[in-house]
C-alpha cells in the first residue's frame, strides 16, 4: 500500500483470511485488522482504486471480489464487490491473471478444445488489418 501497511494471509480462523496491520515507527505492529471474513484463495493489490485508496482484488471459491482499502484518514476497507463468478463459466474456464493495470484476464477454452497448448498474441491487429485490408 503505503509502506506502512502489512497485508497477509493467515488461517489462525480456521479458514485463510486477509489481514492489515501498521507497521509503527518505532518497527513494531499494530493490531490485526481483518479484510476479509469469508474466506480467501489469493488476493493482489491492483495498482489504485478509482475511488482513491488501492484496491485488493480477491479469490475464493470461483470468484473473484474487489475491495478498496483507504488509509488516510482513518483506515476503511469497503465491503467486498463481486467482479466475476467463474462457476458461470466453468466448462470453458483454461486460465486466469490480473493484468498489470489492475484488469482480470479471463482465458476461455473454445468449445472443441480440451487443453489448449499454445496462446497466440497478435499486436497491432488493426494496423495490420487496415494495410491489408484499405477502407479507403
Amino acid at each position: 500500500m503505503d509502506g506502512q501497511w502489512i497485508s497477509y494471509v493467515t488461517s489462525a480462523s480456521g479458514r485463510y483470511e486477509v489481514y492489515l496491520r501498521r507497521l509503527e515507527e518505532e518497527g513494531s505492529l499494530g493490531p490485526e485488522i481483518p479484510v476479509t471474513t469469508e474466506g480467501v484463495d489469493f488476493y493482489w493489490w491492483a495498482p489504485g482504486s478509482p475511488n482513491g485508496g488501492w484496491e485488493m482484488i480477491l479469490s475464493h471459491q470461483e470468484r473473484f471480489f474487489s475491495i478498496t482499502v483507504r488509509a488516510e484518514p482513518d483506515l476503511r476497507i469497503s465491503k467486498p464487490k463481486e467482479l466475476v463468478a467463474l462457476t458461470a463459466i466453468q466448462d470453458r474456464f483454461a486460465s486466469w491473471n490480473l493484468l498489470p493495470d489492475g484488469r482480470l484476464l479471463v482465458i476461455l477454452r473454445g468449445e472443441d478444445e480440451v487443453d489448449p497448448t499454445t496462446l497466440s498474441l497478435i499486436q497491432g491487429f488493426d494496423t495490420e488489418l487496415q494495410r491489408i485490408v484499405p477502407t479507403n
